[in-house]
């Protein structure tokens, strides 16, 4: 995000636009622990490191499987220990979801560290979000 505003192909989460310019919640974070689910920007910023997310340890996508940047907004005031985070919607180059590419990479974690758990890759994106939900719950 500029100054100005949100840069062409971005669109600060939030803010006006039409519902395909929005993120929707809720928020699936990838780290090298795996998948996390938050049902909202307050619980993304009360969770994540912010040294972590200036260092680009995360990887977040919308309900809907678009690519969201996570980035600091200010430094953190002293005594301040929540994250101040921006949370952008990032358009693919085609302008399309991530969900099915996502829903590969999240299953085959899964099934990697859980090998009892087989979530369907013939589902939905948001079916596959529900299911981590089921298993592991909100992260908050």
């Amino acid at each position: 995000m500029s100054e100005n505003g949100p840069r062409a192909g971005e669109n600060r989460m939030g803010g006006s636009g039409s519902e395909e310019n929005t993120r929707k919640a809720p928020i699936l974070v990838l780290a090298d622990d795996g998948p996390s689910v938050f049902e909202t920007i307050a619980h993304v910023e009360r969770y994540l490191e912010p040294i972590d997310v200036r260092n680009g340890e995360y990887q977040a996508y919308d309900g809907k499987g678009f690519p969201l940047k996570l980035s600091t907004a200010k430094e953190a005031r002293p005594g301040l220990l929540e994250l101040e985070l921006e949370v952008t919607r990032v358009g693919s180059r085609t302008g399309e979801s991530c969900a099915d590419q996502l829903t590969q990479e999240v299953c085959a974690w899964v099934e990697t560290h859980y090998p009892g758990r087989r979530p369907e890759l013939t589902g939905t994106f948001s079916q596959l979000i529900e299911k981590l939900v089921e298993w592991f719950g909100y992260k908050k």
